[in-house]
């Protein structure tokens, strides 16, 4: 995402705020090393989970510390019966939030800023991190942009 698509990404779900980047990747990457030891999985900053709060109405800071002070009561103060009360909630419940906030998220691209082979990279590795996994849209996105940077390539 180019910089002027974040700034207005950013001016759109936290107007007036002049959080910058690095200072949310900092304050991100000690919760990933220590998560990493207890199988915990590595986090983003977050732009699906800001627009899922933004798409059910969470417009404040009130709505994350909710949902964290229930899943932290759920957790330690009923165990292994909270884990089964949140297993009562079928996938595809879970399933249409995440289509809502994915298509959130999808809106703030504004697919007609893209130029040359960006959409067209994005797209592809959608498709293999779908098909396959991450790690493989990985591979192959990395050394595909790259080419698209130097100009070998052109779409």
């Amino acid at each position: 995402m180019r910089s002027s698509s974040r700034r207005r990404y950013r001016g759109s779900y936290f107007r007036g705020s002049s959080t910058r980047s690095t200072s949310e990747t900092l304050r991100l990457q000690p919760g990933n090393l220590l998560s990493a030891p207890f199988g915990g999985y590595l986090m983003c900053h977050g732009a699906g989970r800001t627009a899922g709060h933004f798409r059910f109405g969470g417009r404040t800071a009130t709505a994350p510390l909710l949902i964290g002070l229930i899943f932290v009561v759920l957790g330690m103060g009923f165990g292994e019966s909270g884990y089964a009360m949140l297993k009562t909630i079928p996938d595809a419940v879970l399933g249409g939030l995440l289509l809502f906030s994915g298509i959130e998220l999808a809106l703030s691209a504004k697919l007609h800023e893209h130029q040359g082979g960006d959409l067209f990279l994005v797209l592809l590795m959608a498709a293999i991190g779908v098909a396959l996994n991450p790690a493989a849209a990985f591979a192959v996105g990395l050394p595909i942009a790259y080419a698209f940077r130097r100009g070998w390539i052109r779409v």
